[in-house]
């Protein structure tokens, strides 16, 4: 069993059903394993204060926030 995400790949002169294309992101034994590693993929992230409680994501840093400068751009 397999996790695939669907992708399209359009090429001028070919048929849509062609640009169709499913890339293989996980293989499993079973269903179970599948669905949990389908789980862990689309869940947000989880933070754990120092008692091992739920809490807030951390807050980003400035340099986190910024927006990146392009490098062939002066």
């Amino acid at each position: 069993m397999s996790l695939r995400k669907k992708d399209y790949a359009y090429w001028p002169n070919r048929p849509a059903a062609a640009a169709t294309r499913w890339n293989v992101l996980s293989t499993h034994p079973d269903l179970e394993g599948a669905e949990r590693r389908l789980r862990h993929i689309t869940s947000p992230r989880i933070y754990y204060d120092e008692r091992g409680q739920l809490a807030r994501a951390p807050t980003p840093t400035e340099e986190e926030r910024a927006v990146p400068r392009n490098p062939w751009r002066p």
